[in-house]
């Protein structure tokens, strides 16, 4: 039984309050986390080295192929929904607790494939090891639903952050004794049971029964669309993966591995709190076409503001990242970062347009284009493994080139659906991306200028040029820092300015 209804989504005054409010906790949450994750990176790179991370990677693509299920559609319906009843809710609890033990199951029954695969008879217990994770994945989702329907954001990206933070000490602390790519796998089940453990503290909502009365079946539907456009990116997204894998063996696959995990890394991090934000704000404002599109150009801002120096600073200063990251054994992966970099770029934008298509019920149109991204990578994938000389930079360059080129009719395609015309984002991003292209010239030329600065160590040359960046860049969208603070600070610092 019950004991706490879900909390009716809020609308208005309260809505643009919470909101507000929402974000900067996330901001502030997600800011620590991943200062905090960047150092755990280091020290699990530095006790491992690529083989451990290699390996995990051989499964991961199975892993992370389940987890389209246990935390994507259904989530994702519940959110976007304008009201979700008691039973609706207890409904899709126990729904999702099925999805999580068949497809652990599932991807545990395929744990002896990937390792016929790829040659590693050790991949089966580790792959039945990881598969449990799946399951973990689901305990939480409903909570997190109602807690984000009640604009809760803060406390979700707090409960995500201590459970990363905890995971993640769990993983060095087991890597400094010895457990190898063991010390990954104990990291998602601290983390994920920590995270549940959370959102049941915030919400001590209980699900009823099943019972066969709930009409949930316009969730599933939608839940089903989100669904397969979910495989079609991951498919995208781990297709070079399992190729490398197989083409030229762990070693390889752990570089290549975690150039990208790098890149992506300030992806996720954005990526997760920010659609947290954006499905449920843009989802609540969908009955109101001008608060939409104000919340829509304000996300659109925020995120080139923040993705365009992201992605050009790391390609610009990749080989002192992975030299003071993780030390010169890891050294062959700076020039496959220099070119993942730029995917930092594109790929937040990618992500959130999967909420703001949820947001107005259109999860259909989100596998189809997913379906286009997908061709698109796929296509440049297999040019790349067909060619007789292929490398890990082939590989990178074809991956990266492939996102870059369908990116602009993958937005296109979302202005289109809500109504968007192509000059209002330009006008939102321009200021951003003039800006970045200044301090890529100012950070080249600093190599060009700076006497010695190739003998210097990687701190001294990385603190420099990231620095120096960040300071042209800061200095030119000054304006537009300006403009996000007073829209985060509410009505009247908007009105003012």
């Amino acid at each position: 039984m019950s004991t706490r209804k879900p909390t009716p989504p809020l609308a208005g005054a309260d809505l643009a309050r919470s909101v507000r409010r929402g974000s900067l906790a996330v901001v502030a949450c997600q800011a620590t986390g991943h200062v905090m994750s960047v150092l755990i990176l280091s020290a699990l790179l530095r006790l491992l080295g690529p083989e451990p991370f290699g390996l995990v990677g051989m499964v991961l693509p199975l892993v992370l192929f389940g987890r389209i299920f246990t935390t994507g559609g259904l989530y994702v319906a519940g959110v976007q929904q304008p009201e979700l009843a008691v039973a609706e809710a207890s409904a899709l609890f126990w729904i999702n607790q099925l999805v999580g033990i068949v497809t652990s199951l599932g991807v545990a029954a395929l744990a002896p494939v990937a390792a016929w695969l790829n040659g590693r008879p050790e991949l089966v217990p580790l792959g039945i090891a990881l598969a449990g994770t799946l399951w973990a994945t689901t305990w939480g989702v409903q909570h997190q639903v109602m807690l984000e329907r009640e604009l809760r954001l803060g406390w979700v990206a707090l409960v995500r952050v201590v459970g990363q933070a905890i995971g993640g000490a769990a993983a060095v602390a087991m890597a400094w004794y010895g457990w190898g790519a063991w010390a990954l796998v104990l990291e998602q089940y601290v983390e994920w049971g920590l995270i549940a453990a959370g959102y049941w503290w915030l919400h001590p909502w209980w699900p009823g029964r099943p019972r066969r009365g709930a009409n949930v079946l316009h969730l599933i539907r939608f839940g089903g669309n989100y669904a397969i456009s979910g495989v079609l990116f991951w498919i995208a997204a781990n297709a070079d993966k399992v190729l490398i894998g197989v083409l030229l063996g762990e070693r390889a696959l752990g570089l290549y591995g975690q150039a990208y995990g790098i890149a992506m890394k300030p992806v996720s991090a954005l990526s997760t709190p920010l659609t947290g934000v954006m499905l449920p704000a843009l989802s609540r404002a969908r009955g109101d076409r001008a608060t939409y599109l104000t919340l829509l150009t304000t996300f659109w801002r925020l995120i080139a503001l923040v993705c365009f120096p992201l992605g050009i600073g790391l390609s610009l200063t990749a080989p002192e990242a992975i030299e003071l990251l993780g030390s010169t054994r890891w050294g062959d992966a700076g020039t496959l970062l220099a070119v993942f970099a730029l995917l930092i770029v594109v790929h937040l934008f990618i992500n959130v347009i999967g909420s703001v298509l949820s947001s107005i019920g259109r999860s259909g149109r989100l596998a189809v284009q997913a379906a286009a991204l997908a061709a698109a990578v796929l296509a440049a994938l297999a040019a790349t493994a067909l060619w007789p000389g292929r490398t890990l930079l082939a590989f990178a360059s074809a991956y990266t080139a492939a996102y870059l080129l369908a990116f602009l009719p993958y937005l296109g395609a979302c202005l289109i659906a809500v109504e968007m015309p192509w000059r209002d984002f330009l006008k939102a991003v321009r200021r951003p991306l003039l800006a970045v292209a200044v301090m890529a010239a100012v950070v080249a030329a600093l190599r060009w200028l700076v006497p010695g600065l190739a003998e210097m160590h990687a701190a001294v040359r990385l603190g420099i040029l990231a620095t120096s960046g960040a300071v042209v860049y800061l200095a030119l969208v000054w304006r537009e820092l300006h403009w996000i603070a007073t829209h985060l600070r509410g009505p009247s610092a908007v009105a003012a300015s």
